[in-house]
This record gives structure tokens, C-alpha cells and sequence, in this order.
């Protein structure tokens, strides 16, 4: 398997019957109730049989689950956890862009404010699970009146199922090392509504 580009989906099937992303979703919406030492139980178990599978399980587990629980509005975690549970959908995260890397704080995927929600415009890359994601959480800075990008960065919620919020991955990399995890270049031009932005606690 870890010689071939991409997880067998059969392989997956039969791994996320047993639903290891339970770990990272709060017990009223099914989950277990992200306890630290159990999301960590099946990250160790799963990189004791393959890297690339205990990779694309934090990816969903550290990268989106964990924050969707923490910041999330009651309605969007009620959607998401439901497909995570009953459709053993996944979910990642993206920062990286082609001219700043992990730069975040200079990275030009931008919003604006539009009726009942958020357009969200730009493009990353390397985001693991790129093309096979249900879910995204994309960071963006606000669009300000004079043109410009505000400092702080926000975080929203995509659905890959919504046309609307769909975003594609256009190109792939032959990645040299973790073939089984798929990498690329994603384009972004989506709305999503008002409750698939993030509440910041501070």
C-alpha cells in the first residue's frame, strides 16, 4: 500500500466502518468525546501499521475536528458531525500558499462580507487529503473598504458537496514521500453562509 499513490478505498472502507473519527467528535452529536488520550490511542495505533494512515487520520482529527468542536456554531457542528458519523466523511485544513508557504499572516486568500454569509476567494496548496476531503476548514483574511487584507485571519467551514462551496483540486503533486496521502493545488471561489465561520474565543 505504501508504494501506490492514494488509500485503497476499499482499504478505507472497511478501516472507517469502524469509525476512528469518533475520538474527535463531542458524545451529544455520537461521538466519544474528544478526550485527548483517546484521539492519541488511535493515532499511535494507526501509525504503528502505516505513516500515511495516522496522517490522514490527525489530519481530521487535529487539523479539523478538534477546532470544529472547540469554534464552531451549534448548527454547523450539528451538520458536520452528523456526515463525519453517519457517512464517515473527512475533513482538513488549509493555510499553505504557493508564494508564502506557512506565512499566514501574509497569506492573500481574502473575504468579503455578501447577503447571508461570506464570499472567499484564492488558492493553496499542500493541504493533505487535497481532491478526497468532504470538509475544509480555509483561512482567509477580510477584505477592508480601502482594497486592502486585514492582519487577523479567519477560519471557515466549506461543504465539497455544496456546488456553491465545492473546491477543486487543480492540479496534483507527485509527491515524493507519503504516495497514499494525495497533495495539489486547490482553487477557491465559494459562499458560505454565516454560521461556517469559526467563533474565535479571544
Amino acid at each position: 500500500i505504501s508504494i501506490n499513490r492514494d488509500l485503497p478505498a476499499d482499504f478505507i472502507r472497511k478501516i472507517m466502518e469502524k469509525q476512528p473519527l469518533n475520538v474527535a467528535i463531542p458524545t451529544e452529536y455520537g461521538g466519544r468525546g474528544v478526550q485527548v488520550k483517546e484521539c492519541l490511542s488511535v493515532l499511535a495505533a494507526a501509525s504503528y501499521e502505516s505513516l500515511a494512515l495516522s496522517l490522514m487520520f490527525g489530519i481530521n482529527i487535529a487539523l479539523f475536528l478538534e477546532p470544529l468542536a472547540k469554534y464552531g456554531t451549534a448548527s454547523l457542528k450539528e451538520k458536520v458531525f452528523r456526515q463525519f458519523v453517519e457517512n464517515r466523511a473527512m475533513g482538513g485544513l488549509m493555510i499553505t500558499e504557493k508564494l508564502y508557504g506557512s506565512d499566514a499572516l501574509n497569506l492573500k486568500t481574502a473575504y468579503q462580507e455578501v447577503e447571508n454569509g461570506y464570499s472567499v476567494k484564492g488558492e493553496k496548496h499542500w493541504q493533505g487529503l487535497s481532491g478526497a476531503a468532504d470538509f475544509w476548514i480555509v483561512t482567509a483574511r477580510k477584505t477592508t473598504a480601502n482594497g486592502e487584507l486585514a492582519r487577523d485571519i479567519d477560519f471557515f467551514v466549506t461543504d465539497n458537496s455544496n456546488p456553491a462551496q465545492h473546491i477543486p483540486m487543480v492540479e496534483r503533486y507527485n509527491n515524493l514521500g507519503l504516495y497514499a496521502i494525495p497533495y495539489g493545488i486547490n482553487q477557491i471561489d465559494v459562499t458560505v453562509g454565516t454560521d461556517q465561520k469559526l467563533d474565535p474565543k479571544s
